[in-house]
């Protein structure tokens, strides 16, 4: 059971803003949006990943969902399809489903060990592909820096 201190919760302000989104022509809420996430969502995840993070992609390439578990299925087997990947380097010590979710695709999984700076550059450059997270896990790292 949740031991959460919702007394300081905007009840009132939520209600509010629950209402004028239900007030104004909210039609488009009855239906499913976009498989792939609201596009304006994309563009602007796509223009902040170049701008701040130097990566080149369009929107059509993002992907937003509410389940990690699935999209990383969905990806592992997006790119079983699309290609010859059959292994995935991750960091280790790092997020278990990463591994263990591409495991069960069938990908080889090459743990990449960190050091003070994040994954061991040596070690990766003899990996076929990697994911590299915005922090790392466990360790806290911030890629973004």
């Amino acid at each position: 059971m949740s031991h959460n201190d919702f007394s300081l919760f905007p009840y009132t302000k939520w209600q509010q803003y629950a209402n004028r989104v239900w007030r104004d022509e909210s039609r488009d809420l009855l239906f499913y949006g976009d498989p792939q996430g609201e596009p304006g969502l994309r563009r602007e995840i796509a223009d902040y990943l170049g701008q701040f993070r130097g990566v080149r992609c369009i929107p059509e390439q993002i992907v937003i969902g509410a389940e990690q578990h699935l999209l990383m299925s969905l990806l592992a087997q997006t790119m079983l399809y699309k290609g010859d990947l059959k292994s995935i380097a991750v960091e280790n010590p790092g997020y278990r489903l990463l591994p263990g979710t591409f495991r069960n695709y069938g990908y080889e999984i090459i743990p990449i060990s960190l050091d003070n700076e994040g994954m061991n550059l040596d070690e990766l450059d003899q990996a076929t592909s990697w994911c590299i997270p915005v922090a790392s896990v466990p360790h806290g790292y911030d890629d973004a820096d």
